[in-house]
């Protein structure tokens, strides 16, 4: 087996053929696995050139301690890093062919670092990308932006020291059709007697800074905490809670996403409205402020690790949830932690603490323009764990949620679940739909304020709660 890193694919094809000069120069058209995206990507970092007559050569081929070629850098060819082991050079090119193209916004006529908002022309390289598969790089500087559409096979990277800015105003943000085949499951769906009673059931809760709808292989990715998503905090009057503005993020029915090694933060909604969604990989995020950190209604094989989760409302929320890991993170809340329903729902190696770094937004938001300090408002958590269910889509129950090997502080109540109350009843609480069978604490440590969990079974479908070498020490409000 030969070792190959797909980014150094064709700077290997050129070396191998002695093509490191203009005079050496090959011609590639008898190649012919090689897309022509991938060429004209190394054209672009200035260490590949290409003669008069189509030909090419490396411009500074140089090798590394063990004789591998290491010509390009992964910023330079975003996409093209993952390690691969091939058996045959046929393999080889027919990985090389399949490789995104790159395409940096300032490239289209984006203009960074301007107050004049950038929506269409970020859109256009979008929809450009979206042709045959590519990167969109945002470098350095400051994007704004309204709402955006992301499609297939399509990946966002932010680069270090690259942010992208919502605007301010609920209105800049499209509320896009919904694509034949896409049924939504969003809060709307989910819990619509919840907005029944607020009499503000509108399309316009869909606005988010980047959206997508039955989409495949789709990735927002960054370089750290300073590849930055920032919502503003866009306020709406109209909203739900009179206050709430675009989602961060809102994914509905797409398959294979990843979301990487970004900040978020400041979202006039949920920093991440993902539903309906199968295989999401979320790594190495940090989430601030806003609302909730994560909705996942009825989503399959999300695996969220690596992650700071600060926010103002709950950290993680979603109904009818299949296959949910959650790891090795740091979750700070002034609402719930998990407000959450489904099916093998682990979370393991975390710290899940109060109080709340950020107050509730509708504790401390009188109105647009009266804003009380962030030191006001409500901080403490009110519950570690909220059931939530649905009753417009019920399940058989939810089964399977542990908490393994985390440490937990303030937790406010350690569980809230209420099956016995009626729809009238329910206010925020929306536990009926499916009863809770098993909650299991494994090798946790509590400490802090916590007041008496509620818990109210029905006794035809009675609930298992187990507490496995948990220890700590905790004291009442």
């Amino acid at each position: 087996m030969i070792h190959y890193v797909e980014e150094h694919c064709f700077a290997h094809y050129l070396k191998e053929h002695g093509a490191v000069s203009p005079e050496t120069a090959v011609d590639l058209a008898g190649a012919g696995m090689i897309n022509p995206n991938v060429m004209n990507t190394f054209l672009h970092s200035k260490k590949v050139g290409r003669t008069a007559d189509g030909a090419f050569y490396l411009c500074r081929p140089k090798e590394d301690d063990d004789g591998n070629l290491r010509t390009f850098r992964h910023n330079e060819c975003r996409g093209l890093c993952s390690a691969t082991e091939v058996s045959s050079r046929s393999e080889l090119w027919e990985r090389v062919s399949i490789v995104k193209a790159v395409f940096n916004v300032k490239d289209y006529g984006v203009v960074p670092n301007t107050d004049a908002l950038q929506t269409e022309e970020i859109q256009g390289v979008l929809d450009l990308a979206a042709k045959e598969g590519g990167v969109v790089v945002f470098s350095a500087g400051n994007y704004r932006s309204g709402g955006l559409l992301l499609h297939s096979h399509t990946e966002v990277h932010l680069e270090s020291g690259a942010t992208l800015i919502g605007s301010e105003n609920p209105e800049d943000y499209q509320v896009f059709p919904i694509p034949d085949g896409v049924r939504l499951h969003t809060d709307m769906e989910m819990v619509p007697v919840y907005f029944d009673e607020r009499k503000n059931v509108r399309a316009e809760y869909r606005r988010a800074l980047i959206s997508a709808y039955g989409e495949e292989d789709i990735s927002i990715t960054g370089e750290g905490e300073n590849s930055v998503i920032d919502g503003m905090d866009c306020f709406d009057p109209e909203g739900e809670e009179h206050i709430r503005g675009p989602h961060g993020i809102f994914l509905s029915n797409c398959k294979r996403v990843k979301l990487h090694n970004y900040t978020i933060r400041n979202c006039g909604n949920f920093h991440h409205q993902i539903d309906t969604s199968d295989k999401v990989s979320v790594s190495m995020l940090t989430v601030l402020g806003g609302h909730d950190g994560f909705h996942l209604h009825c989503c399959r094989d999300v695996d969220l690790g690596n992650c700071t989760i600060h926010t103002r409302d709950d950290c993680v929320a979603g109904m009818n949830i299949e296959n949910l890991h959650i790891h090795d993170s740091d979750l700070n809340t002034s609402c719930q932690v998990f407000r959450i329903g489904g099916n093998h729902i682990l979370v393991e190696n975390c710290r899940l603490w109060g109080p709340g770094i950020y107050p509730t937004r509708k504790s401390n938001v009188i109105d647009r323009d009266h804003i009380l300090p962030r030191t006001q408002g409500n901080h403490d958590i009110n519950s570690l764990i909220e059931y939530f269910a649905s009753e417009a889509f019920p399940i058989d129950a939810s089964d399977d949620i542990e908490l393994r090997n985390c440490t937990i502080e303030n937790p406010g109540k350690l569980l809230f679940y209420d099956y016995t109350a009626s729809t009238a009843d329910h206010g925020c609480h929306f536990c009926k739909g499916a009863p809770l069978r098993s909650v299991v604490f494994r090798d946790c440590t509590i400490n802090g304020k916590c007041g008496p969990s509620v818990i109210k079974a029905d006794p035809r479908a009675p609930l298992s709660i187990r507490l496995i070498h948990v220890s700590g020490s905790l004291t009442s409000h």
